[in-house]
């Protein structure tokens, strides 16, 4: 019914951080210190998540405020409150979701890894899930996130996790996942996910060794007894973009069988009569040469730091000659 602006001075806006009458006062301040944040924000933020006695969505609201600093210092104190322990379920989340923002980081990832099973609690496991579709620490970290999320995607699994492994099969894109997502897709194993599965078909489905038989199948499930498969099967073949597909699209789209597939079958045309959008094909552009940015910052880190050390060894002679020399003493 109303927005609550706080305009205070940023000491006073702290201090109601860490010491307001209420919850919902504290969580306000984070809030809004957060709107911009910055790299002196941290010790604020970090304060308010190692605090186990504060109620758990303020630490949580600090976890993602820590997520968008995006720096060395942000994702450090987000890696130590990690190995210091969090005992809530919700805060956790948080964390493991604030870590996935640091794409390219090796330390991130393989953190979230840690907590991408069957015997963490649901938020944590789908959170974990979730994050490892846009991580890109290292393509060992890669290969293993993608069996990881293949295995999440299958089940037992629960369906909260399923759910999220599907769309992190799709950022992942790993055409290897291909055969795999086909048998979960197969009207046969009477899955409730099932068109997630199909769905994510016309996404692995564009290699060329696999596109024609993809065609052929979602095509015939255009058919399906099962309506949610036959939407997924009109949505999948508008990303498998083949143009051999619109005459069956239109024969749907012209059909009587409700608006959400004629509006489905609508938005699958356009998409395959259409050239690539521009802007969308420039967005995604920036976003790969911003990851690439990201990665060689992590190397250019990594080597200053070898660098250092090799210095410091030039200067004060190797490790086993100063033993000696101090033996000497």
């Amino acid at each position: 019914m109303k927005t609550l602006g706080v305009d205070v001075p940023k000491a006073m806006l702290v201090e109601q951080a860490r010491r307001g009458p209420t919850a919902i006062s504290r969580l306000l301040a984070v809030q809004t210190i957060g709107k911009e944040p910055r790299t002196a924000d941290i010790q604020i933020f970090e304060q308010v998540l190692k605090d186990e006695s504060e109620f758990w969505a303020v630490r949580q609201d600090a976890a993602q405020r820590l997520g968008r600093i995006q720096t060395e210092a942000a994702l450090q104190t987000l890696l130590d409150a990690e190995r210091s322990g969090i005992a809530n379920q919700r805060v956790l989340s948080a964390v493991i979701a604030a870590l996935g923002t640091f794409v390219v980081s090796h330390e991130a990832h393989e953190t979230v890894l840690k907590y991408a099973h069957l015997q963490q609690p649901l938020g944590v496991e789908t959170a974990a899930i979730r994050a490892l579709g846009r991580m890109r620490g290292s393509p060992e970290l890669i290969e293993r996130s993608q069996r990881v999320v293949l295995e999440a995607a299958k089940k037992p699994s629960r369906r909260a996790v399923r759910y999220a492994a599907f769309g992190s099969l799709r950022a992942l894109e790993d055409t290897n996942a291909y055969n795999a997502v086909l048998e979960l897709a197969q009207p046969a194993r009477d899955d409730e996910l099932r068109g997630q599965a199909i769905s994510l078909l016309g996404r692995l489905g564009r290699r060329e060794e696999v596109r024609e038989q993809t065609r052929t199948i979602l095509s015939a499930w255009l058919y399906d007894p099962d309506r949610a498969a036959q939407i997924a099967a009109i949505g999948a073949l508008g990303e498998l973009g083949d143009p051999r597909s619109l005459a069956d699209l239109e024969r749907m789209h012209t059909s009587a069988r409700g608006e959400d597939v004629f509006k489905t079958a609508e938005s699958a045309i356009d998409a395959i009569k259409r050239p690539e959008d521009p802007k969308r094909a420039t967005g995604e552009l920036i976003n790969r040469l911003d990851t690439l940015e990201k990665q060689n910052q992590e190397l250019e880190k990594k080597l200053k730091t070898l660098t250092d050390r090799l210095d410091a060894t030039a200067k004060g002679g190797s490790p086993a000659k100063r033993t000696g020399a101090n033996a000497k003493k």
